[in-house]
């Protein structure tokens, strides 16, 4: 619009108090005049940029979200990986030929990652684990990992867009089937984001999955497993991304504090 706006302002000179005068004009300079005659002179006249410049850019904390895939060192050797994380910090990292898992929480401060959790990286002992690193937002998120055992190890992973397609209880909707050398696992039935169904163990399965946010490709999962050796309430992440088409397959990791599984199930 054109046109000034004008704000008055009480302030302060050396030899005396006196009143200014801050007009901002529809070109945006900004021009400071002083109302009073002083014989020393001052700046009448003050560009926009140097007016800034005094006020720092706020720091920004880097999103922890996305969905990554890359590698993790361990004594197991470099071992691929796929991550799943919120943007509120929980995270999932997990290899599907391996059943390795990591779980826990992430924090940041502006590109500084923090995160405890835990990981069973060899299908039986579970460990503590800290992690450090860096995240670079939507891009990479690198660091090191330490167990309380000693263990340590790399962490290199790489951000993977399907984490951009958007999330809804229709996307999941379906009968989904997981294979273990050609031999069917575990037979799921969703609707409406209501899990049902049994697996090779005879446990009963009746759980959710749910969108965290709709923007993003990201479920929460939570399942009850019950009537077989490992039954117990699970919970964990889980994503859906392409076998054959578009989302018809769906990849998560869960726990219940004691057991840890990774799969891969697709839809029939």
């Amino acid at each position: 619009e054109s046109g000034n706006a004008e704000l008055g302002v009480v302030g302060s000179l050396g030899d005396g108090s006196g009143k200014w005068h801050l007009q901002v004009t529809s070109d945006v300079d900004l021009q400071v005049q002083s109302l009073l005659d002083t014989p020393t002179g001052f700046l009448t006249n003050l560009s926009a940029a140097n007016l800034l410049a005094s006020s720092p850019a706020p720091v920004v904390d880097a999103q922890l979200g996305g969905i990554w895939t890359g590698t993790i060192t361990s004594n197991q050797g470099v071992v691929e990986y796929v991550g799943i994380s919120t943007d509120d910090g929980e995270f999932r990292f997990f290899s599907t030929e391996t059943r390795a898992q990591f779980q826990g929480n992430l924090s940041v401060s502006t590109n500084d990652l923090t995160g405890t959790g835990s990981a069973v990286i060899d299908e039986v002992n579970k460990l503590t684990v800290t992690i450090e690193g860096q995240i670079i937002e939507r891009q990479t998120l690198t660091g090191s990992w330490r167990a309380n055992t000693g263990e340590s190890g790399v962490i290199d992973l790489r951000y993977w867009d399907i984490h951009a397609r958007s999330s809804s209880n229709a996307k999941t909707q379906g009968e989904w089937t997981g294979t273990d050398d050609g031999q069917v696992w575990i037979e799921l039935s969703i609707s409406n984001g209501n899990i049902t169904g049994t697996d090779a163990l005879n446990c009963t399965h009746n759980g959710t999955v749910s969108p965290v946010d709709a923007q993003f490709n990201v479920y929460i999962i939570e399942d009850t497993l019950s009537n077989c050796s490992i039954e117990g309430n699970y919970a964990g992440l889980s994503a859906l991304t392409d076998t054959t088409t578009t989302d018809d397959t769906i990849m998560f990791a869960v726990d219940n504090g004691t057991f840890y599984i990774t799969a891969l199930i697709i839809r029939e």
